[in-house]
């Protein structure tokens, strides 16, 4: 009886021993819970200002997968509901929400203030080519014109590039120096030129138009960037195209890809692209090619390396996805993991304009309904960088760029990649959960991360990391301020909200949000409601 006594003291002390470290003066592993609720469309919010200086977000959100819009209204009350209030009810017989006059009139695009007049032309130029090389991707997919037994085939008679010299690629039973291309530009007009082989490494060859001059530093970097960081990247974290001894990026079978530097690139507005009519059998050149700007004060090159990023994600989702598993990825997933693969490869640093884009506009955009606009890229940017980082992320060592160690977002990203779901389907499997049960985390972790007032990692972004290799920063913050590709400035401050007085009417798009910031004393009770089922709020103490 006594050594029973005995072992439970021993016992005792033990687990004491275990919590007094986490009840230290120290603190340093000590989560401060963030202050946060939702409640559904006609229930009542109730906020406490006890202390003066209090400042609350309501987040309206609605996470309908088809396209729609609905209004909605805030409306301040003096009364607290009553356990079973009949809201609903008067919500259905009383007047309809002001706001259903606002309802959809279109997405419109407006110059962020701290951007350029150029510099945003470019970026609306970018993607529209990027949504018009999109939708020929469809096309392709739906009419069969590529298909896997294209690459297989081919594998088994082409040439490699590697038996070639050290400025050469293989062409069919040839070796050759240059080659004569064709460059579609915006309008489809195709422009013939001739390409020499400027730089050759272990995975790509860089090209340029023979009108064109370049300096060697530029294309040997070019070169050493793609082999040893994008290159190696992208296949880490989205799986590599290579399935069954067979490359589904390497259309031409030769063993590598190619990079083209052009002038006819410039000239169309682009930064670069991937255009699947490449791989259309004789319909431009059989051949991989991403095609890039000659850099310019425009463009420098670290914006042309995340462009590669960029571009080669696109090849790898049309290669692997829609060739080899016959998937039709949708528009906003497609775009929004390619953003990530600029940020991910380590060269996303044109991403904080885009995501400063959604977060100051965030009422008038939606994940997936609003077409190709820079917001709305902005907007899948972030929210797949939070789902990224909450299934773990990756580890990227300090001194070789194609080391990473998997902490369970590479293999999200990857299942997301070989797969024939898409869209939504895709996300939920990859998650291994509804993808709406995370649409208001990632809210609300927008709204708290890098703020005094709560650190719990679910509500917020991974810290920076300063990447040695591509010298630039991997990740995001929400509540920053970073420096983007021309050098400029730029602040950051949660979502965009506007401010709360007595009662506010508005609209929200399906897969969309809106934000509604509120200061007061006491206590303060405010009366939701909306149009239409399934919107709810999200509230969120800032300070």
């Amino acid at each position: 009886m006594c050594q029973s006594k005995l072992l439970v003291l021993i016992l005792l002390l033990a687990v004491s021993l275990v919590v007094i470290p986490a009840c230290s003066d120290e603190g340093e592993d000590e989560i401060v819970p963030a202050s946060i609720d939702i409640v559904q469309a006609g229930d009542q919010i109730q906020l406490a200002f006890e202390e003066g200086g209090e400042a609350y977000r309501i987040i309206p959100l609605w996470t309908l997968d088809e396209d729609s819009s609905t209004g909605y209204t805030l409306t301040a009350t003096e009364d607290k509901a009553d356990s079973g209030d009949e809201g609903d009810d008067e919500a259905e017989d009383g007047e309809e929400p002001s706001s259903r006059l606002r309802l959809h009139q279109g997405f419109s695009q407006v110059k962020p203030v701290w951007m350029t007049e150029s510099r945003y032309h470019r970026m609306l130029k970018r993607f529209a080519w990027d949504s018009k090389m999109r939708l020929r991707e469809k096309e392709i997919f739906e009419q069969g014109l590529v298909t896997p037994d294209l690459f297989e085939r081919r594998g088994l008679r082409a040439k490699k590039s590697e038996e070639c010299g050290d400025l050469e690629v293989a062409r069919g039973d040839e070796c050759l120096s240059q080659l004569d291309l064709k460059f579609m530009d915006f309008d489809g007009n195709i422009s013939d030129i001739t390409v020499e082989i400027k730089g050759k490494g272990s995975t790509v060859a860089v090209a340029v138009d023979i009108e064109d001059s370049v300096t060697q530093s530029d294309i040997d970097e070019i070169v050493d960037r793609y082999d040893n960081v994008i290159y190696p990247r992208d296949h880490f974290l989205y799986g590599s195209p290579v399935i069954d001894s067979v490359d589904y990026t390497d259309r031409d079978q030769d063993g590598l890809h190619l990079i083209v530097l052009t002038h006819l690139v410039n000239d169309s507005g682009a930064v670069g692209l991937f255009n699947p009519n490449d791989f259309v059998p004789d319909a431009l050149n059989d051949a991989d090619i991403l095609w890039v700007v000659v850099p310019d004060n425009d463009n420098p090159l670290d914006s042309v390396f995340g462009t590669v990023a960029h571009e080669y994600f696109h090849m790898i989702m049309f290669g692997v996805k829609r060739v080899k598993f016959q998937g039709d990825e949708t528009l906003w997933l497609n775009e929004s993991l390619a953003h990530l693969a600029e940020d991910s490869s380590g060269f996303g640093i044109d991403n904080i304009d885009t995501a400063k884009a959604y977060l100051d506009a965030v009422p008038d955009y939606s994940l997936a309904f609003s077409g190709d606009d820079v917001e709305a890229r902005g907007m899948g940017f972030l929210f797949l960088r939070y789902l990224f980082e909450q299934q773990g992320a990756v580890e990227y060592d300090s001194e070789s760029g194609s080391t990473l160690t998997d902490g369970g977002g590479a293999s999200f990203l990857t299942s997301l990649i070989q797969t024939d779901e898409v869209g939504f389907d895709a996300l939920n499997t990859s998650l291994g959960s509804d993808w709406k049960d995370h649409f208001f985390d990632w809210l609300a972790a927008v709204s708290l991360d890098g703020l005094d007032i709560a650190n719990d990692p679910k509500y917020q972004y991974m810290d920076l990391y300063d990447d040695p290799i591509s010298g630039q920063q991997i990740g995001i913050c929400t509540n920053c301020t970073r420096t983007n590709a021309m050098g400029d400035d730029v602040l950051f401050e949660g979502l965009y909200c506007e401010p709360f007085e007595d009662e506010y009417d508005g609209v929200l798009y399906a897969t969309g949000a809106g934000c509604v910031q509120v200061e007061g004393e006491g206590e303060v009770f405010i009366d939701t409601e909306a149009e239409e089922d399934g919107v709810q709020f999200g509230i969120v103490r800032i300070k």
